[in-house]
């Protein structure tokens, strides 16, 4: 199968009168005006050419002129892969990795013999897929985690779901229902509401925990246990000070990592700080002073 990349994202391109909205393109490389004033944009390796309507028109449509989308290989040696914006990395259990690639919307892993191959995503931006295989489905995202079975892990914070990739490569959202909200505690986490969930990390017993806020904004920490019950993990509270159960204190700064230590402790990043969560429940800062 081969995963491309989808034109998406309206942005305004360059202004003049009335002014040109285009939707964004990645990897322009050059653009040209000819002589009727028609703006041509040419993709990296010039793939796809869009040209917009003559200037002066009340209304410009975009159009394919020439060209098709560029497709990105299935397998390709890992030091010509054309890469677009990466976020996390992480070792499976036979020490193989895998990273995301959110600019691509594309999950990667790269063998030992370093050649990359997809995981995970079609190369169109968005949600779908559900049930199906994963290098089919439609996703996004820029963090993932991988258990000890191989499952792959990876927030959605556009669409507000956390979605797995099972060993056999079958994708489903284990958490959220891609409605925002912060809603569910106690119960499923495929019924539970979350809100622009950021990062996701995973422990050795299965507990995925995912770094959100509340409907308000609140910055948090959600778990989803292996039998699929969510619960609030850490923050929403309003001390600051250390020591104190996770639940009850109030996180700073908006989350930005997460990550389980050898031995089980949660640590979480945010702003200048890095904070830890004990076996006790209990929380301190082990790095920065805010």
């Amino acid at each position: 199968m081969m995963a491309y990349f989808q034109i998406s994202e309206i942005t305004t391109f360059r202004q003049t009168a009335p002014p040109l909205t285009v939707t964004r393109i990645l990897h322009c490389r050059a653009d040209s005006r000819d002589r009727h004033s028609e703006t041509f944009l040419f993709l990296r390796i010039a793939v796809l050419l869009i040209a917009m309507a003559t200037a002066g028109t009340a209304q410009r449509t975009i159009t394919t002129f020439s060209g098709t989308d560029f497709f990105f290989p299935n397998t390709v040696a890992a030091a010509n892969a054309p890469l677009g914006f990466l976020g996390d990395v992480a070792f499976g259990p036979n020490q193989q990795l895998y990273f995301i690639d959110s600019a691509n919307a594309l999950i990667l892993t790269q063998t030992r013999d370093d050649v990359l191959h997809i995981v995970a995503g079609n190369g169109i931006p968005g949600f779908s897929g559900d049930g199906g295989s994963a290098e089919a489905a439609s996703i996004f995202g820029a963090s993932l985690a991988v258990d000890n079975t191989g499952s792959i892990y990876f927030a959605d914070y556009t669409h507000h779901v956390v979605r797995q990739i099972s060993p056999s490569g079958v994708i489903k959202t284990i958490a959220g229902t891609g409605q925002s909200g912060y809603t569910g505690d106690g119960g499923l986490a495929v019924l539970a509401k979350l809100n622009q969930p950021r990062a996701v990390t995973v422990d050795s017993s299965g507990n995925v925990f995912i770094a959100t806020q509340t409907a308000g904004g609140v910055q948090c920490v959600r778990r989803v246990s292996p039998s699929g019950i969510i619960s609030t993990f850490a923050g929403g509270g309003t001390t600051t000070l250390d020591g104190v159960a996770a639940t009850s204190f109030m996180l700073p700064y908006v989350l930005s990592t997460l990550a389980v230590s050898p031995t089980g402790e949660l640590f979480l990043g945010a702003g200048a700080q890095v904070f830890k969560i004990a076996h006790d429940g209990t929380i301190t800062t082990v790095v920065g002073d805010g």
